[in-house]
């Protein structure tokens, strides 16, 4: 089963889809889903790239790709124009949709471009069901690493991933029908796209706003029922006065990115949230977690079940307790491979 299938066998009518100042039904999203697909049909393209700021687009092609078998290149539209082509030279899709005209003009890769006002105009005599048989394990994303570690890299991930990270983080943060969810990680990256597939392949809604705004934030809770979030800790620490104010209450929330300073912690631990502090990357996913409020501030958590961690020296011979080393994990959540990098990948 693809993850458009499971989004509609999971299907809400009466949770919403929110991005900055738009509500969506699941009604309203599916139908703007199914006209991107009938448009995109018509471009036969394996590999589509998306440079947009667009997040209820970016949310929607995922849809699509996974409906029509397709390569999504998620691609920031705030990154260098230099960057981009770089990017696009990498994985040379065969269409490019972007928001602005005047840059698409001036990229230089890519068969077929167009703008995303352009993607819903089809011609509706036109018989165009998908016949294609969906291969699960196919290239189905590639969005490039945010570079805080090193330059940012082509990662490529298959449905079948994405399915096993949804399972695994639904199972880890014990979320059911009841919860709602909250995001400010931008649908290009894995972070985003991780807090996005679980709210849609679990039929809960989804609210993503980008800015900080704490009056926003707090109507958004409320009306919206909001249970669970990952933030950034740097997103954390803004909020951290409000929450033990009680001045907004979100059950669960997971501490992503870099790591919480240890005063931070203990402030957290005060609010009477159910807070988690975890460790992983868009390479692996997440390999350990733990709650603030029941074990050691100075630790990112216990390594999950079915993964391995070990820390070795430049010689790859791992250390003893309390060395400094190279974090090397074993998880099979990882990823696909970095996009044309096989000495990298392995």
């Amino acid at each position: 089963m693809n993850l458009y299938s499971l989004f509609l066998k999971n299907f809400n009518k009466k949770k919403k889809l929110v991005f900055g100042d738009e509500v969506l039904t699941y009604d309203d999203f599916r139908r703007e889903i199914e006209t991107f697909c009938l448009s995109l049909s018509l471009y036969k393209n394996r590999k589509i790239a998306l440079i947009s700021k667009n997040q209820k687009l970016i949310g929607q092609l995922l849809m699509v790709a996974s409906k029509l078998g397709s390569t999504l290149i998620t691609i920031n539209e705030n990154s260098s124009f230099n960057q981009i082509n770089s990017q696009l030279k990498l994985t040379r899709p065969e269409l490019i949709i972007c928001d602005d005209e005047k840059k698409l003009k001036n990229l230089k890769y890519g068969k077929k471009k167009i703008q995303t006002k352009e993607i819903n105009k089809f011609k509706k005599n036109l018989n165009l069901k998908n016949k294609k048989k969906i291969n699960l394990n196919d290239n189905y994303i590639i969005t490039f690493s945010s570079g805080t570690t090193s330059d940012p890299k082509a990662v490529v991930f298959s449905q079948q991933i994405k399915y096993l990270r949804f399972k695994h983080i639904k199972k880890l943060y014990r979320l059911n029908k009841k919860d709602n969810i909250f995001s400010v990680s931008p649908l290009d990256h894995s972070l985003g796209q991780r807090l996005f597939f679980l709210a849609v392949l679990n039929g809960i809604s989804f609210v993503f706003k980008e800015k900080y705004n704490f009056n926003e934030i707090k109507n958004i809770v409320e009306k919206f029922k909001i249970t669970f979030s990952i933030l950034p800790s740097n997103y954390l620490f803004l909020l951290k006065n409000k929450f033990l104010k009680k001045k907004i209450f979100i059950r669960k929330i997971v501490s992503g990115a870099s790591a919480l300073n240890i005063k931070d912690k203990i402030d957290l631990i005060k609010t009477g949230i159910e807070f988690y502090e975890m460790y992983g990357a868009s390479e692996i996913g997440t390999v350990t977690s733990f709650n603030l409020n029941k074990n050691k501030l100075d630790s990112v958590g216990k390594v999950l079940k079915n993964m391995s961690i070990k820390i070795v020296n430049q010689k790859g011979v791992s250390l003893k307790r309390g060395e400094v080393g190279e974090i090397l994990c074993k998880t099979p959540l990882k990823f696909k491979y970095y996009y044309k990098n096989n000495n990298l990948t392995n």
